[in-house]
C-alpha cells in the first residue's frame, strides 16, 4: 500500500485518509491479446475507524512489458500523426512526448495489440522541459531534427510495452515506448557523391540511437509503483542507487535495418553518403549494403522493386554506454541526371493571427511549443518560438486586448522536389498551462492537480492542444498562401529559387585505338575508346558519347560498341546504337568524380590498308560551358597482312643464332604482290621489341623468286643474324615494311631459337 502524501495532507482537516492500493499481478499476457496481468489499478480509499471503503479506482498511469522475456522489439512502417503530446502527466514523465501511430508494414502483427488494427503507438520523450522555451532544450532525448514527417517510413526498437493507463472495455494498446534505436527515411532530393551539384531523387535516412527514454524507462526498470513512491527518481530507495543504470536502456547491441530506395533509372550506379548527426558521441561506422528488396520496398509505390538498402550497426560488444548518443544521416539514391533539373524551394512562415489562445482573456497563450513541419526539407521541423519577433510565451489572441499578431524572422526551409512531388506543411502545438505551468514534471502524483486540469475550466486547466493545421502545396506554387484552422490563420510564403550550377557540367573527351597486336591489321579487330570525363560542378543531362570511324583511305566496319563507367563507379557494359561507321552511346553516365570516366568501347575491322580517322565527340542538354574540348580525333595506320616465312628450306624454321644471316621470304599471294615492298624498308626480327630488329637486306637488295613454285615471284630477303634481336626464349619472329607506295606490311612466322 502506498500513500499519496500531498492528497493525504490536502483532506486532513476532514479526518479522511485517502490511500492508493495496487492491484498489478505478475502472469506475462497472452501475446497480441491486449489482456495484461501487469498492468494494474490504484483505488482511493477512505480509512474509517471499522475499515476501509473504496472510493474510486483508476487505472495505473504506467507501462508494463508486453513479454518480460522479449522487452525489446523491432517494427518497421509508415507515421501517421506525428505530434508533441499536449498533455503528459508529471509524475511520470521528464518531459513531453514525440509521440505518433506507426503504422506496421504486413507480417508485423505480433506487435500488436487486439485493441488497435493496423498501428503500434511510437512515443519518445523529446527532453524539452516545459521552462525550455526555445530550441532541443539543454538535454534533448528525442532532438527535432530526428522526428519524422507523417507518411515517412520509420524503423524503430525499443522497449515493447502495454500502455496500462489507456485501456479499452479492458483491453491495452501495444507501444514502442521508449525506443532505443530509431531511424526516419524520406523521400528527397539531394546531391550524391558522383552527382556533385546535381540533386537526384534519395532517400533520407536520419538514425538515432540512444539509451535515455525519460522517466518511462525508469518506471519499467523499477515497477509502477515508483510513481506513487516518494523516492521515484531513486527506484522507490531514500538515496540514490550506485548503480543508476535503471534510467537507461542498454545500446551496446547490433542494429540492422532496410530501406526503401529510389526507383532506379537505367544505367544508374548506387551512391551513398553517410554523416555524422548533433551530438554524435559514438565513431562505429555503419555498414551499407544492397540487397534484393523485399516486403514494402518490393511491393509499395515510389521504390525500387528490385533493389534495397541494408544497414547494419555493429555496436555488440563494443561497450558503448546508453548514454552515449548515436547520430548518423543517411543519403541514398541513384548516380544519373534526372530528365529535367529539379526544381529548388523555399517555404517561409511569416506569420500568425491567433483567433483563440485557449487562455481566459485577459490572459495571453503560453505557446512556445508550437512547431511547422514541412515534409520535403532535410530537418523539417521548426519551433516557431525560435524565429518569433515577439514573445510566444505571452502571445494574446485578437480577442479582447490582442491583435492576434506574430512576426517571424528566418522562419524558412530550402529543399529540392522531385519530380511531381507536392509539398505538405503540418502546423502542431498546445497551449501551456497546467500541468506545465504548476511546476513541471516533478515526478510526483497530485491528485488535486489531476482534478483541476481534467476540469479545465475557460481554458484554464489541461494544456490545451492548438487546432492541427494542414496545407497541401502543389509543386509549382508560388508566393504567399495561407493555412487557415480553427484557431489561427497562418502566412507562408513559397519562393522558387533560382538554380546555380546543378545543371552545369564541364565535359571533354578524348579518343584511342589499340589493335590486338603490334600494328593494326586488315581483317583484325582494332578497339577504340572514347573517354568521357566530368570535371562537374553537376550531373549533365542526356549525354551522347558519338565514335565515327572516317573512311579513306583505309576503311572498316564496326562489329561492337558499349559503354563503362570505371571503379569506384562501375557500370555496365551498357550497349550503344551502330548506323554504319557512326556509334552512338546514349544516356551516357559520367560521374562527378576523377580517375573514373565514362568509357565509349567500338570494336572496328579495317578492309583497307592507310591511314584511318576515328573522331570522338560527347553532348549533353545541360550547360557545358566550354565546347572546345568536347571533340577528339585520332588516327591509326592499318597494315596489310603478309605471309612471312623464315628459312623456306627448313620446315622446322629452325634459327641459328651461330650463323651469319637468316634466309626469310615474303609470299605473293592472289591478293597481294610481294614485289611491291620495298627491301630497304624491312625490318625482322624480335617480336616484341620492334627496335630490335634487324632492317634491310644484308646485300643491299631483296631477291624475287618463286619460292614457294605457285607461279608468283616472292620477295626472297637474308638478315644479319646477330642483328635480330631474337633469343633463345623467342618461338616468333616478325617483320615490317612498306609497299613502293608507303603501304604498311606486316606478317609473323613461328621460330625455334638456337
Amino acid at each position: 500500500m502506498t500513500r499519496l502524501t500531498a492528497f493525504s495532507a490536502l483532506l486532513a482537516t476532514s479526518a479522511l485518509v485517502v490511500t492508493l492500493q495496487a492491484n498489478g499481478g505478475a502472469q506475462p499476457p497472452a501475446r497480441n491479446s491486449g489482456v495484461s496481468d501487469r498492468c494494474g489499478t490504484f483505488s482511493i480509499d477512505l480509512d474509517l475507524f471499522l475499515g476501509s471503503v473504496t472510493l474510486y479506482e483508476l487505472d495505473d498511469e504506467g507501462w508494463a512489458y508486453v513479454d518480460p522475456a522479449r522487452k525489446i522489439r523491432a517494427v518497421t512502417g509508415v507515421a501517421e500523426g506525428v505530434n508533441v503530446a499536449a498533455i503528459d502527466s508529471p509524475s511520470n514523465h521528464d518531459s513531453h512526448d514525440l509521440d505518433f501511430h506507426l503504422v506496421v508494414d504486413p507480417g508485423q502483427d505480433d506487435v500488436l495489440s487486439v485493441q488497435t488494427s493496423d498501428y503500434i503507438g511510437v512515443e519518445w520523450e523529446t527532453g524539452i522541459r516545459p521552462d525550455e522555451k526555445h530550441g532541443d532544450g539543454a538535454a534533448p532525448t528525442f532532438p527535432k531534427w530526428m522526428w519524422p514527417a507523417d507518411g515517412d517510413r520509420v524503423w524503430a526498437e525499443g522497449n515493447w510495452v502495454f500502455d496500462c493507463g489507456h485501456p479499452v472495455d479492458g483491453l491495452f494498446k501495444t507501444e514502442i515506448h521508449p525506443p532505443r534505436a530509431f531511424a526516419s527515411m524520406r523521400d528527397q532530393a539531394a546531391p550524391l557523391p558522383g552527382t556533385g551539384l546535381t540533386p537526384v531523387p534519395v532517400t533520407r535516412t536520419d538514425l538515432y540511437i540512444h539509451g535515455r527514454g525519460g522517466f518511462g524507462v525508469q518506471q519499467l526498470n523499477c515497477g509502477t509503483g515508483i510513481i506513487f513512491d516518494d523516492n521515484p527518481d531513486n527506484c522507490g530507495q531514500s538515496s540514490p542507487p550506485a548503480d543508476q543504470s535503471y534510467k537507461t536502456t542498454p545500446i551496446a547491441a547490433d542494429y540492422t535495418f532496410d530501406v526503401c530506395l529510389p526507383p532506379r533509372p537505367a544505367h544508374a550506379v548506387f551512391s551513398h553518403d553517410v554523416q555524422d548527426g548533433p551530438r554524435n558521441s559514438v565513431t562505429v561506422a555503419p555498414l551499407v549494403t544492397l540487397t534484393p528488396a523485399a516486403g514494402a520496398c518490393a511491393t509499395a509505390p515510389g521504390f525500387d522493386h528490385t533493389t534495397m538498402m541494408r544497414v547494419t550497426v555493429p555496436l555488440a560488444g563494443t561497450g558503448t554506454p546508453p548514454t552515449a548518443v548515436y547520430a548518423r544521416h543517411i543519403l541514398a539514391g541513384w548516380v544519373a541526371a534526372p530528365p529535367t533539373p529539379l526544381a529548388q524551394r523555399r517555404v517561409t512562415v511569416r506569420s500568425t493571427n491567433l483567433t483563440e489562445d485557449h487562455d481566459l482573456d485577459p490572459g495571453a497563450g503560453e505557446l512556445s511549443f508550437w512547431w511547422v513541419n514541412v515534409n520535403r526539407a532535410a530537418t523539417g521541423w521548426l519551433r516557431l518560438s525560435d524565429f518569433a519577433t515577439g514573445n510566444m510565451n505571452d502571445y494574446d489572441d485578437e480577442t479582447g486586448f490582442g491583435d492576434g499578431e506574430m512576426q517571424f524572422s528566418q522562419a524558412s526551409v530550402d529543399f529540392y522536389l522531385r519530380e511531381g512531388q507536392d509539398i505538405t506543411v503540418r502546423s502542431r502545438g498546445y497551449e501551456q498551462d497546467c500541468y506545465d505551468a504548476f511546476g513541471g514534471f516533478n515526478h510526483r502524483f497530485n491528485l488535486l492537480l489531476y482534478g483541476i486540469c481534467a476540469v479545465d475550466v475557460q481554458n484554464q486547466g489541461s494544456s490545451d492542444e492548438l487546432s492541427k493545421g494542414n496545407l497541401t502545396l502543389a509543386a509549382d506554387a508560388a508566393g504567399p498562401v495561407t493555412m487557415a484552422a480553427s484557431d489561427f490563420d497562418m502566412r507562408l510564403a513559397v519562393d522558387h529559387l533560382p538554380l546555380g550550377l546543378e545543371d552545369t557540367a564541364y565535359l571533354s573527351t578524348g579518343v584511342a585505338c589499340a589493335p590486338a597486336g603490334e600494328v593494326a591489321l586488315v581483317g583484325e579487330p582494332l578497339t577504340c575508346t572514347t573517354r568521357v570525363d566530368n570535371a562537374g560542378p553537376g550531373l549533365p543531362r542526356d549525354v551522347v558519347a558519338r565514335t565515327t570511324v572516317d573512311p579513306g583511305p583505309a576503311t572498316a566496319v564496326v562489329t561492337a560498341a558499349s559503354w563503362t563507367v570505371r571503379a569506384p563507379w562501375g557500370t555496365g557494359p551498357h550497349a550503344c546504337d551502330t548506323f554504319g561507321a557512326d556509334v552512338f552511346c546514349r544516356n551516357v553516365i559520367p560521374p562527378v568524380v576523377a580517375a573514373a570516366p565514362a568509357v565509349a568501347t567500338v570494336t572496328a575491322t579495317p578492309t583497307a590498308p592507310g591511314r584511318l580517322t576515328v573522331r570522338a565527340s560527347v553532348s549533353t542538354t545541360s550547360t557545358d560551358p566550354q565546347a572546345a574540348d568536347d571533340a577528339a580525333v585520332t588516327t591509326v595506320e592499318v597494315f596489310l597482312p603478309v605471309a612471312l616465312d623464315v628459312l623456306p628450306d627448313d620446315p622446322a624454321n629452325v634459327v641459328n643464332l651461330g650463323r651469319r644471316t637468316v634466309t626469310i621470304a615474303v609470299r605473293s599471294t592472289a591478293a597481294f604482290d610481294a614485289t611491291t615492298i620495298d627491301p630497304a624498308s624491312v625490318c625482322f626480327g624480335d617480336p616484341d621489341t620492334p627496335a630490335e630488329r634487324a632492317c634491310g637486306d644484308t646485300h643491299g637488295r631483296g631477291h624475287l623468286e618463286d619460292v614457294d613454285r605457285d607461279g608468283r615471284r616472292d620477295l626472297l630477303l637474308h638478315v644479319d643474324t646477330a642483328a635480330t634481336g631474337l633469343d633463345l626464349t623467342d618461338t616468333r619472329a616478325c617483320l615490317s615494311g612498306r609497299t613502293a607506295l608507303g603501304l604498311g606490311v606486316y606478317g609473323c612466322d613461328a621460330v625455334v631459337v638456337k
